[in-house]
């Protein structure tokens, strides 16, 4: 619960910051690239790894509810740091190896697919937005 709480809080605060700063000047991708690109990997970062540790929570009360579950090994004391190391790299992983959302001043959010609204090509095609290592966050 305290990985959720500093994460929600580091989001938060980072991502209302920039956003609030992006969204006064109207800006667009071209105008801060570097900025806009690693505020997106931070986003995405910080909600994919807080996605997981909402599920580990919600596993572990299971566990709490009925310590016969086959899961309850992962709980244990020196699991745990394991698991939540393990958690960590996912994190890093996903700032280093998905494609980050990106935020457009258009419609004040983060969106995978930037040109909503202006695609020229139909949903299902090839091209679609999809990324392996966020599927458990879906």
């Amino acid at each position: 619960m305290l990985t959720i709480a500093v994460l929600d809080m580091i989001s938060l605060t980072y991502n209302s910051l920039v956003v609030g700063f992006l969204d006064l000047f109207g800006t667009h991708f071209c105008q801060y690239p570097v900025l806009i690109y690693l505020n997106g990997a931070f986003a995405t970062c910080v909600w994919m790894t807080d996605c997981l540790a909402c599920i580990l929570l919600a596993i572990e009360r299971c566990v709490k509810v009925n310590s016969k579950l086959f899961l309850s090994f992962l709980f244990g004391k020196r699991m745990f740091s394991v698991v939540m190391a393990l958690t960590y790299l996912y994190g890093l992983y996903s700032f280093i190896f998905t494609i980050p959302a990106i935020y457009t001043s258009e419609y004040s959010c983060y969106l995978f697919d930037p040109l909503l609204g202006k695609d020229v090509r139909p949903l299902d095609s090839e091209k679609a937005y999809f990324s392996p290592g966020q599927l458990a966050s879906k």
